[in-house]
């Protein structure tokens, strides 16, 4: 397995971001290059052998010849980076190779936003064919909030916040009297109401929640004494817990806030553990940091789970699900 190769040389967390618009002349010539020597003096299959050349072959190609590297789902993609403007930019990046699939990232850049994708490929028979392309995938509802908080002023902020905590209060009443009508035990236990501090780092988590993987891996680097603290913190804390296990905002609220993270899991292997910092997301599409003792056990990246993954320092990772 290949994790991390980049088609540049040039080894960084994020990978590099060259300069191009429509076409880069260089990459082009490349191409070409590989597709004459194929030709001249080898199988022509192997020029598809290479899962990044494959992405970076589509990205450049004409429809018409761009279709010829999906199969699948992929088919119906109609995305065509040709349509990209004189100001706009991408690069791409092998995340991981597997024996049977492989994930290149692929991110564009314009004057406006930052975004990020993700091929993932299939080997049929000797070539590397594109399958899915994948991406964090939010709700309507989610950019709605986001769209409405940013137009508030200061005022409006504290008057949003003070009316989320009457609604908490009053569900929690809700939920205490259920547990009296249905003879439980109801929590007793003063709830640890949001302060305006965290209400605001809520914000902060929204907009680091859709950041591009560039702003997420920057955002971790220039806080990895924390995360580091943090996580002598955690395994500390739990040397052994069954897979799955959610650790609750409160248990570390003084260092989860700082670092806009919304709770801790923890996944216990037989040869060390992986627990997943947790950003933002809603359902099963999920931003975080994944911090695991052993690269071996780092989890396979598919279509339908792990989308990404991307080292970031020893033993961190960025990913995503969906």
């Amino acid at each position: 397995m290949t994790i991390g190769s980049s088609r540049s040389g040039i080894s960084s967390a994020y990978g590099h971001i060259p300069k191009r618009s429509k076409l880069n002349s260089f990459r082009y010539c490349r191409i070409l290059a590989i597709l004459l020597f194929c030709s001249l003096y080898g199988n022509p299959g192997r020029c598809q052998s290479d899962p990044l050349a494959v992405v970076d072959h589509f990205m450049e190609a004409r429809p018409k010849e761009a279709k010829k590297l999906l199969i699948g789902e992929a088919v119906g993609h109609h995305f065509n980076a040709r349509d990209l403007s004189d100001r706009d930019f991408y690069s791409t990046k092998l995340l991981a190779q597997y024996p049977t699939t492989a994930v290149v990232a692929i991110t564009i850049q314009t004057p406006t936003y930052e975004r990020d994708f993700y091929a993932h490929l299939t080997l049929s028979g000797t070539d590397w064919k594109i399958h899915a392309f994948r991406a964090l995938a939010l709700p309507g509802l989610f950019y709605e909030v986001m769209r409405l908080r940013a137009k508030m002023d200061t005022a409006e902020l504290r008057q949003a916040y003070e009316g989320n905590i009457q609604t908490n209060r009053l569900i929690q009443k809700m939920m205490d009297s259920l547990a009296v009508v249905h003879q439980s035990v109801a929590s007793g236990a003063a709830v640890q109401e949001q302060t305006y501090a965290e209400y605001l780092a809520d914000i902060q988590r929204d907009s680091l929640t859709i950041a591009s993987d560039r702003k997420l891996v920057a955002f971790f680097m220039d806080r990895k004494a924390a995360f580091e603290e943090l996580n002598s913190r955690v395994r500390a804390d739990y040397p052994s817990l069954d897979e799955g296990t959610r650790i609750g905002k409160d248990r570390y609220r003084d260092a989860l806030t700082p670092l806009l993270l919304s709770s801790v899991s923890l996944s216990w292997l037989e040869v060390g553990a992986i627990v997943h910092y947790v950003i933002g997301g809603m359902i099963d599409n999920e931003v975080g940091y994944l911090y695991c003792d052993d690269p071996a056990q780092v989890p396979v990246m598919k279509d339908n789970g792990y989308i990404m993954i991307r080292k970031i320092a020893e033993g961190w990772y960025l990913y995503k699900t969906t």
